[in-house]
């Protein structure tokens, strides 16, 4: 849940002082919480209260404008908390069933999932400009494919991979021809996938 007013992202009045429960949330606003007329101005103020909001943030989600309010600050992915009958987002898109994203809308872009069953890899250099250098984790993988999406969900290519990877194995992906800027490439084998965000610079 996102809560963010000018003032207070979310206003509580409590004169019977209730227990409050509250967590896996993102409030961006000047002050955190106005509790019964009492500003708490950061998170770091209003968790002891009532040992709250412990998982809590407060980021800019960088809606991509104030229409649409598609989440763009990728800090918000896997940081909500998940409920067994809510699936999908606002916008039909499939809920990640371990660790959604915070608010309505679960950050992928179309076609991009959040997937639920991830592989471990690691990305380096990141940023770069030319290869881009992909360990695997895992103790065998069978890599299916790999696709590079920029920020508007668009294929800038996909590539057949069909090979088995070992742990610690290295593949190297060369986007020298890739523009400067954001990009997520997407591993998969037969049952899982991963999504990453990269950086390409010049």
């Amino acid at each position: 849940m996102h809560f963010q007013l000018e003032f207070s992202s979310i206003k509580i009045n409590n004169s019977s002082n209730n227990t409050i429960l509250s967590n896996n949330n993102n409030f961006y606003a000047n002050n955190i919480v106005s509790y019964n007329n009492v500003i708490y101005s950061s998170l770091t103020d209003w968790r002891p209260i009532f040992n709250t909001d412990m998982h809590s943030v407060s980021i800019n989600p960088m809606y991509s404008d104030y229409i649409d309010l598609r989440i763009t600050n990728t800090d918000l992915w896997n940081k909500g908390t998940p409920i067994t009958y809510i699936t999908t987002d606002r916008d039909g898109d499939v809920r990640n069933i371990y660790t959604p994203d915070i608010g309505a809308d679960e950050w992928c872009f179309s076609g991009i999932a959040n997937n639920f069953n991830k592989i471990s890899i690691e990305l380096f250099p990141n940023p770069t400009s030319d290869i881009i250098n992909l360990k695997f984790n895992d103790e065998k993988l069978d890599i299916k494919s790999m696709e590079l999406f920029d920020n508007a969900s668009k294929n800038i290519f996909s590539k057949v991979v069909n090979k088995y990877f070992y742990k610690n194995e290295i593949f190297k992906l060369n986007v020298g021809n890739v523009a400067p800027g954001t990009y997520f490439i997407r591993v998969t084998t037969q049952k899982h996938s991963e999504v990453k965000m990269v950086s390409i610079v010049r």
